[in-house]
């Protein structure tokens, strides 16, 4: 994790946000693949391992925005088992896999050209793209399916600030 300097500032990403707030939000429509699977947003992938059947998570990924959210909502069996899944298997929460695979996401997000031009105009503005948590939302793993630690781990490997 990178430390701030007293210079920088740091970004609250929100979707109801300004520019380049919005456009780094998980619920932003940037599409990427993972896996050969195709998904709409970051929101859409996040909700999908909410589900054990790869048929459901293949249309919950094709998802984006408050649709998305709207299709994990009442999936709860991952709160109580600690576990999540993804094509076909089974992954801990707090496991090194499921962190790979969140990472791996990440990283086929970070090749589309508009996330790309969204870290870039954070880094001219002088952001440090802390998270992809908005700092009104809670960062507790047994409530939100990606930990803020994971996501700035994540974030930090190409965050404008390097």
């Amino acid at each position: 994790m990178t430390d701030i300097s007293a210079n920088e500032k740091i970004i609250d990403i929100y979707s109801k946000g300004d520019y380049p707030a919005d456009a780094l939000s998980n619920f932003y429509p940037h599409g990427f693949t993972i896996d050969g699977v195709v998904c709409a947003s970051m929101e859409g992938f996040l909700q999908s391992l909410k589900f054990a059947s790869v048929k459901k998570q293949r249309k919950v990924c094709a998802s984006s925005g408050i649709a998305a959210k709207k299709k994990g909502k009442r999936k709860f069996c991952w709160k109580l088992s600690g576990n999540v899944h993804w094509a076909g298997k089974k992954l801990s929460r707090t496991g090194e896999g499921f962190y790979a695979l969140i990472c791996r996401a990440y990283d086929a997000l970070y090749a589309d050209a508009s996330f790309a031009a969204a870290l870039h105009a954070a880094k001219l503005m002088q952001y440090y793209v802390r998270s992809v948590i908005a700092s009104r939302r809670r960062s507790n793993p047994k409530v939100n399916i990606w930990k803020e630690r994971n996501s700035l781990d994540c974030h930090g490997r190409v965050a404008p600030s390097q």
